[in-house]
C-alpha cells in the first residue's frame, strides 16, 4: 500500500505518461494526413507503443496488473467517544465556548416573540450557559442542540420536519405550538384529506396549513438550514420584521411560504 505522497505522485506519472502516449498518436496521425508516412513507420510506431506499455512500471511506478488506490488516512478517535452523559458535559463545559451575545440576542429574540412569559423565563439561563456546538461531531450545529432541547422541553419552539416527514406530525407541532405558546386552538386541515404516500414536501402542503394561521394574525416562519429539512416555528405576522433580524443574529436566513 502506497502513502499519500506516493499515491499522488503515482497519479501524476501515470497522467504523464497516458499524455505522451496521446501526443505521440496524435502527432503521427496528423502528419500522415500531411505528408503520408510510409508503412515502416507505423510498424516503427506500433513496435515502440507496445515496448513503451510494457514498460509502463518503470515510468510510472505502477505495474498494469496492479490498481492505484487512493490510502485511507486514519481517523483519529473522538474525543467524545465512549463519553457518559455527565462526561460529555463536562467535556463541553471545558472545549465548547459560549455562543456569541449577537446569536444569544437572535436566540432571546425569538423566544420572546413565539413562547408565552412564563415559558421565556425557562429558557432565560438556558440561553445565557448555551455552548457553541458548531465543532460537535454529533449536533454540528448550535440550532441541532437548540431544537432537541426544545424537543425535550415539549416547548414546540423552532422544530425540525424531515422532507419526507408525514403530514400528521406537521399537523401535531403547529396544534401544540398554538395551544401551548399562543393559547388558540385553531382548526388546521385534516392530514386523511391527502395522499396517505403525501409528506410535507408535497406541493402547497405548508400553504395549506400556513393559510388558517394567517387567518388569525399568526404564519409559520422557516428557518433555512442549506439542508433537506425544514426548520419552523409560529410567529405573529406582524413581528415578521423582528423576527427575520433575529434568524439573521443566529446565523441564517429566514424565510416563508
Amino acid at each position: 500500500m502506497w502513502t499519500e505522497k506516493e499515491f499522488y505522485k503515482i497519479k501524476k506519472r501515470e497522467k504523464i505518461f497516458y499524455t505522451f502516449l496521446i501526443l505521440v498518436w496524435t502527432t503521427a496521425i496528423v502528419l500522415e494526413f500531411t505528408i503520408n508516412f510510409n508503412n515502416k513507420y507505423w510498424i516503427i510506431l506500433v513496435a515502440g507503443t507496445v515496448i513503451y506499455l510494457y514498460l509502463k512500471d518503470i515510468f510510472t511506478g505502477l505495474k498494469w496488473s496492479e490498481k492505484l488506490v487512493k490510502p485511507k488516512i486514519p481517523k483519529e478517535p473522538s474525543p467524545i467517544f465512549g463519553l457518559t452523559e455527565n462526561e460529555y458535559e463536562k467535556y463541553v463545559e471545558e472545549n465548547y465556548p459560549l455562543i456569541s451575545e449577537q446569536e444569544k440576542i437572535g436566540y432571546i429574540s425569538l423566544v420572546k416573540l413565539c413562547l408565552r412569559p412564563n415559558r421565556q423565563n425557562d429558557l432565560s439561563s438556558f440561553f445565557d450557559h448555551l455552548r457553541d456546538y458548531s465543532k460537535d461531531e454529533d449536533y454540528m450545529t448550535t440550532l441541532n442542540y437548540v431544537m432537541e432541547y426544545s424537543d425535550k422541553q415539549n416547548l414546540f419552539f423552532i422544530m425540525v420536519l424531515d422532507w419526507k416527514q408525514d403530514i400528521e406530525t406537521l399537523q401535531w407541532r403547529l396544534s401544540n405550538s398554538l395551544s401551548n405558546n399562543f393559547d388558540l386552538a385553531i382548526e388546521l386541515p385534516n392530514p386523511k384529506n391527502y395522499e396517505q404516500t403525501a409528506s410535507v414536501a408535497f406541493d402547497n402542503i405548508f400553504e395549506d396549513y400556513d393559510k388558517p394561521l394567517r387567518n388569525n394574525g399568526l404564519q409559520m416562519g422557516f428557518i433555512d438550514t442549506q439542508s433537506d429539512e425544514y426548520v419552523i416555528f409560529v410567529h405573529k405576522i406582524d413581528d415578521k420584521e423582528k423576527v427575520e433580524s433575529a434568524v439573521e443574529k443566529i446565523g441564517y436566513k429566514y424565510h416563508e411560504k
